[in-house]
């Protein structure tokens, strides 16, 4: 297995989300997101390490693009568990 380092920012966000069985009560949903540069990502076998603790990808990479060049990558992660 090949790893390579790169530069990254992650942060959490605190999402609002509408929970389904209580109407009109809300919940709070943290969600931690890695920003990359833009890398050739598959979230099918790639992983990130941070702190200590490997992350897959929690849904599709986001590209983010400044005048027509790709900038970054912005990952969802999740812990792997297993």
């Amino acid at each position: 297995m090949t790893s390579t380092l790169l530069p990254a920012h992650v942060s959490y966000a605190s999402v609002s989300v509408t929970n389904g069985g209580m109407p009109g009560r809300q919940a709070m949903v943290e969600e931690l997101r890695a920003v990359i540069p833009p890398v050739d990502f598959d979230p099918i076998v790639n992983r990130l390490r941070w702190n200590g603790t490997d992350y897959t990808n929690d849904g599709p990479p986001m590209l983010r693009r400044i005048n027509g060049r790709d900038h970054h990558l912005t990952v969802p992660l999740r812990a792997v568990n297993g």
